[in-house]
């Protein structure tokens, strides 16, 4: 694999994360949200650490479906321990060595193909980002009202669009009758996109992880909710659910380390919009980021079947799938 690549990108996502980090730091009130973790309701905590784990389940059926639609004989039971890994693993590595290339890996070990694994992971991100995409589209009249028409609003509106026609662009690509490549890389990135364009042109085979996905982030915006309800704040579950999506639409960008910092000052300009304070904001994203760091750290317990992280990432980095992933690395951030 490319470490001088894979280098840069780190030290890109930890600078990031640190810069954002000082900005906010210098904005908040440490002492209030201190004040506002030691007060949290613990029947309001132990809520969300149930819809957390609805979460995993949910995103367990969504790539089961898929896999299996693609012919691989991947079992939820199976799919469960690998997103659980998978979670872990993004909290634990800032690097492109994460969730997709463990979940590749491991089913690949279970017998399936790379080439089929490979397209079943990234097509999982695909629609999940449609799915994410288009529930921020349906509550996009409230979120432009709560805005009052200033330009965030219009520029979410713009970047959900432009986002949309490139999954268009990507069917309209997979149509093409293009010339057959040598390049090994580029004959996957083709066949990725025929699958691509065979699911989102199917209501049979897209529907099913697109409403999943949709379901996700409300259970995602119910945890915030509960969070906000834990420490007493005043955030309406309305408005979680409108703000929510878009706050982890932005904190996907592979910019920072694990989401931390952009997943801050995300939260801090959405809740603002309804009145919550930055540093009432920041409470809740700190804590809803260790929540999520908690929940993951059961999943590394899959890694000592595996002989433990470093042996692990040798492993992947020698094989045919860390090549494969590493090169569709970009791909798979981007969705």
């Amino acid at each position: 694999m490319k470490k001088k690549g894979s280098s840069w990108m780190i030290w890109l996502q930890i600078t990031i994360t640190v810069c954002v980090a000082l900005v906010i730091y210098n904005k908040v009130d440490w002492g209030s949200v201190w004040i506002s973790w030691r007060r949290i309701d613990l029947v309001w905590g132990a809520a969300s650490v149930f819809l957390v784990m609805v979460t995993l389940g949910v995103t367990t059926l969504r790539w089961g479906f898929i896999a299996r639609g693609l012919g691989s004989p991947l079992k939820n039971s199976t799919a469960f321990r690998f997103i659980w890994l998978g979670m872990f693993l993004n909290q634990a590595m800032p690097s492109t060595i994460g969730s997709d290339a463990a979940r590749v890996w491991l089913l690949t070990r279970e017998g399936d193909q790379a080439g089929r694994a490979l397209n079943g992971v990234l097509l999982d991100r695909v629609l999940s980002l449609l799915g994410i995409l288009l529930l921020i589209s349906i509550s996009q009249p409230w979120l432009l009202e709560l805005t009052g028409g200033v330009a965030i609003g219009y520029m979410l509106l713009g970047w959900v669009g432009a986002m949309l026609l490139g999954l268009v662009g990507l069917v309209v690509v997979g149509g093409l009758d293009l010339p057959e490549s040598r390049y090994r890389i580029v004959r996957g990135a083709l066949n990725l996109i025929k699958d691509i364009r065979i699911y989102l042109l199917s209501p049979r085979l897209s529907l099913w992880p697109v409403v999943l996905t949709m379901f996700n982030f409300v259970v995602l915006s119910a945890v915030v909710y509960a969070l906000a309800k834990g420490f007493g704040f005043s955030l309406a579950f309305e408005h979680s659910l409108i703000l929510v999506p878009a706050v982890f639409l932005v904190s996907m960008l592979p910019i920072s380390f694990a989401g931390w910092g952009v997943r801050e000052g995300a939260m801090i300009v959405a809740l603002g919009l309804v009145g919550i304070s930055e540093t009432d904001a920041t409470a809740l994203s700190i804590a809803l980021g260790l929540l999520l760091l908690l929940i993951a750290l059961p999943g590394g317990l899959f890694l000592v079947t595996l002989g433990g992280l470093n042996k692990w990432r040798r492993q992947v980095e020698q094989s045919e799938v860390g090549q494969e992933v590493d090169a569709s690395a970009s791909d798979a951030k981007s969705s």
